[in-house]
């Protein structure tokens, strides 16, 4: 009986601590993929904001192909091959995907990373002198601490990338039958 005592006070004694790994391990995971979301667009933003919109997302897909879902990448290369078929109509994406945007603005910041489920929802805010800055998109990220990547991109206006993909992917097949 009181070796099952000890065993259970010290039990109680280490339990605070565990919370306090866990609330730790979190954090950690957190900070990891804002690192992750803070590299990718600090190498993607100065291409952007030189070269426009245009179709420098297709540039991250070629370069930085690993920071994306197999799922999202497959959808992409899809997108971008259906408008190289098609010099003189617009059959694709008409915006940049990742900055929410046709005419990139100079500054982005990441804001709030919160977990939901198994993925990581990450603010990208455009940066406007006397404001907090307006949420261009929420970056969704999945993946592990070895490995990040994008999962899809919310907008706050509208659907998200994945479901547009998969709307102009089914419009372009009904239109080309």
């Amino acid at each position: 009986m009181r070796k099952w005592r000890l065993l259970l006070s010290s039990w109680l004694l280490l339990l605070p601590f565990a919370g306090q790994a866990q609330q730790a391990g979190v954090a950690e995971t957190a900070s990891s993929v804002r690192t992750f979301v803070q590299a990718f667009y600090g190498w993607y933003l100065p291409k952007a904001s030189t070269g426009g919109a245009g179709r420098t997302w297709q540039t991250a897909l070629e370069k930085k192909a690993n920071c994306f879902s197999p799922e999202l990448r497959r959808r992409l290369r899809a997108d971008a091959a259906a408008q190289a078929k098609v010099a003189h109509d617009l059959v694709g994406l008409d915006f940049d995907p990742f900055l929410n945007s046709q005419d990139p603005d100079p500054y982005y910041r990441v804001g709030k990373v919160v977990r939901k489920g198994q993925t990581y929802m990450v603010e990208i805010r455009r940066v406007v002198p006397g404001t907090a800055g307006q949420r261009a998109v929420l970056a969704e990220v999945g993946g592990t601490a070895r490995q990040w990547y994008f999962v899809n991109f919310r907008y706050p206006e509208g659907p998200d990338l994945l479901t547009l993909l998969k709307t102009l992917e089914k419009s372009r097949t009904t239109s080309f039958r």
